[in-house]
Protein backbone atom coordinates (compact mmCIF):
# COMPACT_ATOMS: atom_id res chain seq x y z
CA UNK A 1 0.00 0.00 0.00
CA UNK A 2 1.05 3.58 -0.50
CA UNK A 3 -0.15 6.89 0.79
CA UNK A 4 -2.21 8.59 -1.86
CA UNK A 5 -3.28 11.81 -0.14
CA UNK A 6 -3.70 13.33 3.26
CA UNK A 7 -7.04 15.08 3.61
CA UNK A 8 -7.88 18.10 5.81
CA UNK A 9 -9.00 15.92 8.71
CA UNK A 10 -5.61 14.22 8.94
CA UNK A 11 -6.98 10.97 7.50
CA UNK A 12 -4.64 9.15 5.20
CA UNK A 13 -6.20 7.92 1.99
CA UNK A 14 -4.58 4.60 1.10
CA UNK A 15 -4.33 2.96 -2.28
CA UNK A 16 -3.10 -0.52 -3.12
CA UNK A 17 -0.07 -0.85 -5.35
CA UNK A 18 -1.82 -2.15 -8.43
CA UNK A 19 0.29 0.09 -10.63
CA UNK A 20 2.85 -2.70 -11.03
CA UNK A 21 0.35 -4.88 -12.88
CA UNK A 22 -1.48 -1.96 -14.46
CA UNK A 23 0.83 0.96 -15.13
CA UNK A 24 -0.86 4.34 -15.15
CA UNK A 25 -2.12 5.56 -18.49
CA UNK A 26 -0.42 8.74 -19.57
CA UNK A 27 -2.86 11.39 -20.50
CA UNK A 28 -2.03 13.25 -23.68
CA UNK A 29 -0.78 16.74 -23.09
CA UNK A 30 -1.14 19.76 -25.32
CA UNK A 31 1.26 19.92 -28.24
CA UNK A 32 2.28 23.39 -27.09
CA UNK A 33 3.83 21.86 -23.96
CA UNK A 34 6.07 19.63 -26.08
CA UNK A 35 7.11 22.56 -28.27
CA UNK A 36 7.92 24.64 -25.19
CA UNK A 37 9.92 21.77 -23.68
CA UNK A 38 11.80 21.28 -26.93
CA UNK A 39 12.57 24.99 -27.15
CA UNK A 40 13.88 25.09 -23.56
CA UNK A 41 16.01 22.00 -24.05
CA UNK A 42 17.47 22.92 -27.42
CA UNK A 43 15.59 20.45 -29.57
CA UNK A 44 14.79 21.29 -33.15
CA UNK A 45 11.35 22.55 -33.95
CA UNK A 46 9.31 20.56 -36.41
CA UNK A 47 10.03 21.44 -40.01
CA UNK A 48 7.52 22.64 -42.53
CA UNK A 49 6.39 20.17 -45.18
CA UNK A 50 8.12 20.76 -48.51
CA UNK A 51 6.53 20.33 -51.90
CA UNK A 52 8.00 20.45 -55.37
CA UNK A 53 7.29 23.58 -57.39
CA UNK A 54 5.41 22.18 -60.37
CA UNK A 55 5.90 25.14 -62.69
CA UNK A 56 7.72 25.17 -66.03
CA UNK A 57 8.90 21.57 -66.26
CA UNK A 58 10.32 21.49 -62.73
CA UNK A 59 9.14 17.93 -62.08
CA UNK A 60 11.03 16.58 -65.08
CA UNK A 61 14.13 18.60 -64.20
CA UNK A 62 13.95 17.29 -60.63
CA UNK A 63 13.69 13.72 -61.91
CA UNK A 64 16.74 14.30 -64.14
CA UNK A 65 18.76 15.51 -61.16
CA UNK A 66 17.68 12.57 -58.99
CA UNK A 67 18.48 10.18 -61.84
CA UNK A 68 21.97 11.66 -62.25
CA UNK A 69 22.60 11.41 -58.51
CA UNK A 70 21.44 7.78 -58.54
CA UNK A 71 23.73 6.97 -61.46
CA UNK A 72 26.63 8.51 -59.51
CA UNK A 73 25.95 6.21 -56.55
CA UNK A 74 24.59 8.79 -54.11
CA UNK A 75 21.92 6.46 -52.68
CA UNK A 76 21.93 3.09 -50.91
CA UNK A 77 19.44 1.05 -48.94
CA UNK A 78 19.66 1.01 -45.13
CA UNK A 79 22.17 -1.85 -45.25
CA UNK A 80 24.41 0.02 -47.69
CA UNK A 81 23.34 -2.04 -50.71
CA UNK A 82 22.41 -0.85 -54.16
CA UNK A 83 18.93 0.45 -54.90
CA UNK A 84 17.20 0.69 -58.23
CA UNK A 85 16.04 3.93 -59.77
CA UNK A 86 12.40 3.44 -58.94
CA UNK A 87 13.19 2.92 -55.24
CA UNK A 88 15.02 6.26 -55.24
CA UNK A 89 12.18 8.01 -57.07
CA UNK A 90 9.67 6.52 -54.62
CA UNK A 91 11.72 7.70 -51.64
CA UNK A 92 11.74 11.26 -52.95
CA UNK A 93 8.07 10.98 -53.80
CA UNK A 94 7.31 9.98 -50.21
CA UNK A 95 9.36 12.89 -48.87
CA UNK A 96 7.61 15.38 -51.14
CA UNK A 97 4.12 13.89 -50.89
CA UNK A 98 4.11 13.06 -54.59
CA UNK A 99 3.62 10.01 -56.75
CA UNK A 100 6.72 9.27 -58.82
CA UNK A 101 5.59 5.81 -59.95
CA UNK A 102 5.86 6.93 -63.59
CA UNK A 103 9.22 8.69 -63.20
CA UNK A 104 11.04 6.47 -65.70
CA UNK A 105 8.22 6.88 -68.23
CA UNK A 106 8.20 10.66 -67.68
CA UNK A 107 11.94 10.81 -68.34
CA UNK A 108 11.58 8.72 -71.51
CA UNK A 109 8.73 10.89 -72.78
CA UNK A 110 10.77 14.02 -72.05
CA UNK A 111 13.49 12.77 -74.37
CA UNK A 112 11.04 12.95 -77.28
CA UNK A 113 10.19 16.61 -76.72
CA UNK A 114 13.47 18.33 -75.98
CA UNK A 115 17.00 18.48 -77.38
CA UNK A 116 19.87 17.00 -75.36
CA UNK A 117 21.11 20.51 -74.55
CA UNK A 118 17.67 21.59 -73.31
CA UNK A 119 17.35 18.43 -71.17
CA UNK A 120 20.78 19.04 -69.59
CA UNK A 121 20.13 22.74 -68.98
CA UNK A 122 19.06 22.07 -65.38
CA UNK A 123 22.61 20.97 -64.52
CA UNK A 124 24.19 24.24 -65.67
CA UNK A 125 21.49 26.14 -63.76
CA UNK A 126 22.30 24.13 -60.62
CA UNK A 127 26.01 24.83 -61.03
CA UNK A 128 25.30 28.55 -61.42
CA UNK A 129 23.04 28.58 -58.35
CA UNK A 130 25.64 26.77 -56.25
CA UNK A 131 28.45 29.08 -57.35
CA UNK A 132 26.30 32.10 -56.40
CA UNK A 133 25.61 30.51 -53.01
CA UNK A 134 29.34 30.02 -52.38
CA UNK A 135 30.11 33.56 -53.50
CA UNK A 136 27.53 34.93 -51.07
CA UNK A 137 28.91 32.85 -48.20
CA UNK A 138 32.48 33.93 -48.91
CA UNK A 139 31.45 37.59 -49.24
CA UNK A 140 29.67 37.46 -45.87
CA UNK A 141 32.74 35.90 -44.21
CA UNK A 142 34.94 38.81 -45.29
CA UNK A 143 32.81 41.28 -43.31
CA UNK A 144 32.80 39.37 -40.02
Amino acid sequence: MKIDTLNNNGVINMQENHWLEHPPVRMPYPESWQKEYDKEHGKKAEHKPVRLNMGAGRKLDFLRVVLAMHEMGFFTDVAGGEVDRQDVFNAFGDALGMDFDRANANLSEGMNHWSPDKRAEVFSMLEKAYREYEKEILTNRKFR
